[in-house]
């Protein structure tokens, strides 16, 4: 994470253990693709702290550059999708799974958009104040919609799903945003998807809360 290589690395050894329990909780049903977050989140941590090795030891060097990019690609690419995605696949009401199926098509193609930035704009990582700062060159006009539609694909599916204390995961993700945005403006990236990514063990808790009956109604995964 934007602490130090250790930070990271441990986050994402709890957070593989995480999604080991997340996927035998949920495998063969729609919950799966949700039950991956905290999987993906420990690949996007990992890759961080093979970062602050390159950053910090020259050399590691060669680690750098491959390692820049799967942070971001996670953080900017597969979040804005898998978000709204995995949580649509979970979803059972007609009203509902329509808004989440709009905003999982919205983040697909934002998730486009932010790929081929990552792709042909220059992308740096460095180490500022004790925190990985990432560097992405972009005009001005482009951050804002951008920042706005992220937002959007990110933080409202919670809210919109009947799925039982889903809005729980939405809540801390806010909160956790306003806390890195206040304290950490500049490394902003990295310490919000630190932040989300050891608070997504509450999926385990969200898993374990819809009720058996609920998942006896599941279709099995392979047929869904």
């Amino acid at each position: 994470m934007c602490f130090s290589p250790v930070a990271s690395f441990s986050a994402s050894a709890v957070l593989a253990t995480a999604g080991v329990v997340a996927i035998k909780e949920s495998k063969f049903t729609p919950k799966f693709p949700f039950a991956m977050i905290p999987v993906f989140f420990a690949i996007q941590q990992f890759a961080e702290g093979m970062l602050w090795l390159a950053l910090q030891n020259p050399e590691n060097a060669n680690w750098r550059n491959p390692s820049t990019l799967i942070f971001l690609i996670f953080a900017q690419v597969v979040w804005p999708f898998w978000v709204p995605f995995s949580i649509m696949r979970m979803e059972k009401k007609q009203p509902s799974k329509k808004i989440l199926q709009i905003i999982s098509l919205l983040g697909c193609m934002l998730s486009i958009i932010l790929l081929y930035r990552i792709l042909v704009s220059p992308v740096s990582a460095s180490i500022d104040c004790n925190h990985i700062f990432y560097d992405l060159i972009v005009p001005q006009s482009f951050v804002i919609p951008v920042d706005i539609f992220y937002l959007l694909c990110v933080l409202a599916p919670p809210f919109i799903s009947s799925a039982k204390k889903t809005s729980l995961l939405g809540v801390i993700m806010i909160f956790s945003l306003i806390i890195s945005q206040l304290f950490y403006t500049k490394a902003l990236i990295s310490v919000w998807c630190f932040f989300a990514a050891i608070l997504s063990v509450v999926i385990i808790y969200i898993l374990y809360k819809i009720p058996k009956s609920d998942r006896k109604d599941y279709q099995d995964f392979r047929n869904y």
